[in-house]
């Protein structure tokens, strides 16, 4: 069985990005298969392995007031 975990109201996206890893962690533990479906507030989220200046344009992102989150 999958659990299904909806969070459908715009979050702060550091917090989105912790929560998914705490879910991960559990699944790994319990063996469940999770699916998450969430919006977070306007944001850049890039993964552990990418090279952020390649990624951002970080004076633009400054400018906007848009958050950097790296997974």
């Amino acid at each position: 069985m999958i659990r299904v975990i909806r969070n459908l109201t715009p979050s702060d996206p550091a917090l989105g990005i912790a929560l998914e890893e705490a879910l991960l962690e559990t699944a790994k533990k319990n063996g469940s298969a999770t699916l998450r479906l969430w919006v977070n507030e306007r944001a850049v989220v890039i993964g552990r392995a990418q090279k952020a200046a390649d990624e951002v344009d970080f004076n633009e992102a400054h400018r906007l007031q848009v958050p950097v989150i790296r997974r």
